[in-house]
């Protein structure tokens, strides 16, 4: 995928984090087996502590606990596979969660789902919508859409499910349309708006699931806070996708007229099949809901517009505030410690290889002898 070395200790680090994932998701296993449920993976779970373990599981795998959101950077001839590799893990991750957490969270595990959502939201939606470039801020993406489905899946008990669900489907869709769309006409930039207004929590549509759960939020002085967050965190992501929607249009590849209309109809598959997946969602549709994403698209609206008159200089100090949430340089000086161990380890190491090997081999099994009582003979 990627030949720069630099990028090899951000590989191991996400092989870490999402082993470790699938780590906790075996001990979850363990903990339902033991209670006396033989199948906790695809089945109701029967101990908070299995409940607990599943939850940490997909968040560590949705990129939010610890924020992990760093890939090797991916060929631009490879697009179709990048946007794979980036939007199929999380939504498997959310149908999972949707399928276990299908009756709401555990009400212990409910502030903790909350944090790491609101988290997702603010850190990913501020960093979505700075990306210049769509494509390498699709992590941002999946952080903020993914944050705002946990948030607003804590919000809602009694919808648990289909919001974990649409979300997942709104990550695969959404970002499919503006991943796969190269702007070669005009006309092309009407599905990745159409994919934008989905996002922000079109009424009919996946979106509007996380807008109607928000709108129950804002009424209820509990959580009318989070219900506001979640509803700026539409607004951010849709001033990240009206920014990919008017992205420089680039020449045609090949000169064939049918393909040039193939290709119009084929970046609209994902929004016709989002419009029709969230027209036979009935929590897709609310009064509430639509004023969400009123609200959500005129902030949206407002934000490109006020993003685009900031002088050069403030949006550079943005960007440097941005790139203050990243965590790799985190991860970057661990992967230091890590090497400067292993260089300690193999340095004590090499007097016991090699050749003097059979020697040191002598010396434990004399003292071992020692230590029994046994003089050597």
């Amino acid at each position: 995928m990627t030949t720069d070395e630099d990028a090899i200790p951000g590989i191991i680090t996400r092989l870490a984090v999402d082993g470790l994932s699938v780590v906790i998701v075996l001990g979850a296993a363990v903990a339902g087996r033991a209670s006396g449920q033989p199948d906790t993976s695809f089945g109701d779970i029967s101990t908070p502590f299995s409940a607990g373990l599943i939850a940490t599981a997909g968040l560590i795998r949705l990129g939010m606990f610890p924020l992990h959101f760093s890939l090797p950077k991916l060929p631009r001839a490879r697009r179709g596979l990048g946007t794979l590799i980036r939007l199929l893990p999380p939504a498997v991750v959310l149908a999972v969660l949707a399928r276990q957490f299908d009756s709401g969270f555990p009400a212990g595990l409910v502030p903790w789902l909350r944090l790491a959502g609101g988290v997702g939201v603010i850190v990913g939606g501020f960093r979505w919508s700075l990306a210049e470039d769509p494509i390498q801020g699709r992590p941002f993406f999946v952080l903020a859409v993914a944050g705002m489905g946990v948030l607003a899946a804590s919000l809602d008990p009694e919808e648990t499910g289909v919001i974990l669900a649409n979300t997942g489907i709104l990550i695969l869709l959404a970002g499919d349309a503006f991943s796969l769309a190269e702007i070669h006409a005009p006309t092309h930039r009407v599905w990745p708006i159409a994919a934008a207004v989905i996002a922000v929590g079109a009424p009919f549509t996946p979106g509007g699931v996380l807008a109607g759960a928000f709108s129950k939020a804002i009424v209820q002085p509990a959580t009318t806070w989070l219900g506001v967050l979640g509803t700026i965190g539409l607004g951010a992501i849709g001033i990240g996708m009206i920014s990919a929607a008017f992205s420089p249009t680039s020449k045609w590849p090949v000169g064939e007229s049918l393909v040039r209309v193939v290709y119009g109809l084929g970046i609209g598959l994902p929004v016709l099949v989002a419009v029709g997946m969230g027209a036979q969602t009935p929590e897709a549709t609310s009064l509430g809901g639509t004023l969400v994403f009123l609200s959500a698209g005129l902030a949206a609206l407002a934000g490109r517009y006020a993003f685009g008159r900031l002088p050069h200089s403030t949006r550079e100090i943005g960007k440097r505030v941005a790139g203050r949430l990243d965590p790799n340089p985190v991860y970057n000086a661990a992967w230091q410690i890590y090497m400067g161990v292993l260089r300690i380890v193999r340095t004590l190491a090499s007097p016991l290889e090699g050749e003097g090997a059979m020697l040191w081999m002598l010396v434990v099994v004399i003292l071992v002898l020692l230590g029994i009582g046994v003089p050597p003979s």
